[in-house]
């Protein structure tokens, strides 16, 4: 720290804090010319800490309005802000009368900027002589090396341009690009920038004069723009034909697909071209799961090795497709609820469970955690079911066994060891329901022994406290729900057939739009669930903590029981003790 504080104060920065090693790493498989090839520079651990620390100090003296279309190294953000915050803007302005999306995908980078213009910028936000000299002096007169294998070029001294990767510079030198007309916005990630332009009734000139006005700021900030790496995408489900955005005489590409901090964003809105590259990505990582299998690598690392290079791969930037957040989340910001409401939820849940079921596939997780919202920024927003890590396909003529997932939300006939099927994703929804419209839980006991002795016995009521203003078309649809014959237990037809869902007649429909949630219970409950839920992680990393610390027992001393999941949430742990068993049967038996 007294290192610190002498380089500030004189104001230098130590030559070893300002040395680099650039590695160059390909950005493709086949690379054809020094484009294909991104440098990632190599910093000492103690230059990057420093940088943070100053980050730090200067996000407080700034001002608060800076930027805040700048996602990178800010705290709570990420690509995935960006990602949805481009996305959100194209589809809200795409509901209104006559309009269409027009996507600048700039190719631009720091390598060209100018210390003493930064330092400019820095004066200029109110920031301290002092600390913007040291600024200056960091990123001046930098030692670097290009490492490629067991080749060390010669050392080059730099006194222009950001490092890859360098924390200061997006927060900084950025500052002033920002979008002058209101239909306009430009967002930036580090040096990637996008400019979405909302355009209505065709016309296009406040999204023309922004394209130029950014061209000039990159010309006027010696940042580089690489005109031929640069692509537009055009929104407009009219499919009328458009003239070509131009930069500095020479016409943008317009492409169908462009590539977005990590993301795929395609003309139509739609997620296939994404969809199909990272599901190729992940079957090329297969390879290597196989081959550790071969070799009798351990399941510890074998399980760490799927987390880091397959999962990472499909969980990727998933927060822009359920950028809404959890329903219940939602649910419990409501001031009031009809249950004409509530069953418009309902029905979106079931229709996702017909779809399953039309695939003879088993959810067998359904719970509140596992239901998301696309977008929680309208009146009634579109749910999606997640989380597939114990669905089952049931085939015919086999027999399915497990006991797995969260006691409180699990079928009698999981908790019982006894055959599996559809049925048990409909007692789940029948649960759903019962703390949909009360907050209260209908088999949740003391202990988790006594939530699945309250399952197996079926053991519930409609407590008045809670249930006062709930009609008697919702208690009969989780009635029929929760049933422990799975044979008189309601089919997902069924359920979307039940009066409450679909009203036969005007009455019924009356009746659910009379009739409210207990709203102010559901969110006491909600909360303290939220809380135990809390608690439950921090026992757990507790509980890891002191295994790490023991130590790893010998390996004939490990368990032989053999998991199927990794558990997530909700004391999953526990339950999942047996193996799934499968046996044959005739299918007339």
């Amino acid at each position: 720290m007294d290192i610190f504080n002498l380089s500030l104060s004189r104001p230098v920065v130590s030559t070893c804090f300002k040395t680099a090693t650039i590695v160059p790493i390909a950005k493709s498989a086949k690379t054809t010319s020094l484009n294909d090839w991104c440098p990632v520079a190599l910093t000492p651990i103690f230059s990057k800490c420093f940088e943070k620390l100053i980050k730090k100090h200067i996000c407080s003296v700034l001002p608060a309005h800076t930027d805040h279309l700048q996602f990178a190294n800010r705290n709570n953000h990420s690509t995935d802000d960006a990602i949805a915050f481009t996305l959100h803007t194209a589809l809200s302005h795409l509901e209104n009368k006559n309009p269409y999306v027009r996507n600048v995908d700039y190719s631009s980078a720091f390598n060209t900027i100018v210390p003493a213009k930064l330092v400019v910028k820095l004066q200029d936000l109110g920031l301290h002589s002092s600390l913007c000299n040291w600024i200056q002096d960091f990123l001046s007169s930098r030692c670097q090396v290009v490492r490629i294998n067991n080749i060390t070029s010669s050392t080059l001294i730099l006194n222009t341009g950001a490092l890859q990767g360098c924390v200061l510079s997006p927060l900084l030198y950025t500052h002033d690009c920002a979008a002058k007309h209101s239909s306009n916005f430009i967002i930036k990630f580090a040096d990637d920038t996008a400019v979405v332009g909302l355009i209505t009734d065709n016309d296009e000139t406040a999204y023309r004069e922004e394209v130029h006005t950014l061209t000039k700021w990159c010309e006027k900030n010696h940042l580089s723009l690489t005109i031929s790496k640069t692509k537009e995408l055009v929104v407009d489900f009219r499919r009328e034909k458009r003239e070509p955005t131009t930069i500095n005489g020479i016409p943008v590409e317009r492409v169908s697909t462009f590539k977005f901090l990590g993301v795929y964003i395609a003309e139509d809105l739609t997620w296939a071209a994404h969809t199909d590259t990272v599901l190729r990505k992940a079957q090329q990582h297969l390879f290597f799961l196989r081959r550790l299998r071969r070799f009798g690598m351990s399941p510890h690392i074998f399980r760490l090795f799927y987390t880091c290079t397959v999962e990472s791969i499909l969980s990727g930037c998933i927060s822009t497709c359920v950028s809404g957040g959890e329903l219940f989340d939602f649910l419990a910001q409501k001031e009031s609820l009809c249950e004409e409401e509530a069953t418009e939820f309902i029905k979106q849940i079931l229709n996702g469970v017909q779809y399953l079921h039309s695939k003879k596939i088993a959810h067998f997780d359904l719970k509140p955690e596992n239901i998301m919202l696309l977008d929680n920024n309208v009146q009634l927003p579109r749910i999606k079911l997640i989380d597939f890590g114990l669905a089952h396909r049931i085939k015919d003529g086999v027999e399915f066994k497990n006991i797995f997932g969260t006691p409180e939300f699990v079928a009698p006939e999981i908790v019982n060891y006894e055959p599996l099927g559809l049925e048990a994703d409909m007692w789940s929804i029948g649960v759903i329901t019962y703390i949909l419209l009360s907050g209260a839980s209908p088999f949740l006991g003391d202990s988790k022994q006594e939530t699945l002795a309250n399952i197996s016995a079926v053991n519930f009521e409609f407590d008045e406290e809670f249930f006062g203003s709930t009609s008697e078309l919702a208690k009969s649809f989780i009635r029929q729900l929760l049933v422990k014959d799975t044979r008189k237990r309601l089919k997902i037809q069924d359920a979307l057939n039940h009066p409450w869902i679909k009203p036969i007649n005007p009455r019924q429909a009356l009746v659910k739009r009379q009739s409210v949630v207990n709203l102010e219970n559901f969110k006491r409950q909600y909360a303290r669930r939220r809380w135990q839920f809390s608690f439950r992680i921090v026992t757990l990393c507790n509980h890891l903590t002191r295994m790490m610390k023991k130590g790893h027992p010998n390996q004939q001393d490990k368990p032989k029981i053999k998991f199927e999941r990794e558990c997530e949430s909700d004391q999953e742990e526990e339950v999942m003790l047996r193996r799934p068993q499968t046996r044959r049967r005739s299918s007339t038996s």
